[in-house]
């Protein structure tokens, strides 16, 4: 399983540290090991930052973070696994009717850029190789430091 660090997540999600931890520390995203892992270093999966990407879409699209919570609330619910069986079965859309209830991914008619933006699936894949590519800047860099400190690429 890959796990992604604080440091991680905010390169991959273009945040600085200081509105990552707010987020964290608001209870906004919660880590995977609640923050107990080596040195208390929170430790974050692919789902988590899936869910994120997906929430700050919605945040472009002019919703409020409290409509935004419940989403990524509830996209961090799944494992990895069953978020790829979810869009296996086509149900890739995830939208917020405020009032409405229980939350669940839907199948909607594709219907051009917004539905790429709010499309589960595609967020899943750019995580994916977003991952792929700051891993391979970090081997990268890595290799071409002598000694120092290699920052925490994710396991």
């Amino acid at each position: 399983m890959v796990r992604l660090t604080s440091g991680d997540m905010c390169e991959l999600l273009d945040v600085n540290t200081c509105r990552f931890q707010n987020w964290c520390n608001e209870g906004f995203i919660r880590s995977a090991n609640n923050g107990k892992g080596l040195g208390s270093q929170r430790e974050f999966t692919v789902v988590h930052l899936v869910a994120l990407m997906y929430g700050l879409q919605f945040i472009e699209f002019g919703y409020t973070w409290s409509l935004v919570r419940p989403i990524v609330d509830f996209i961090t619910s799944f494992s990895e696994k069953q978020l790829k069986a979810e869009f296996k079965a086509g149900r890739v859309i995830f939208i917020p009717l405020p009032g409405k209830a229980p939350l669940e991914l839907a199948k909607i008619p594709n219907d051009g850029h917004c539905y790429d933006a709010i499309n589960l699936e595609l967020v899943y894949k750019r995580a994916v190789k977003a991952i792929v590519v700051v891993r391979n800047e970090q081997q990268s860099a890595a290799a071409n430091t002598k000694g120092g400190r290699k920052r925490g690429s994710a396991r």
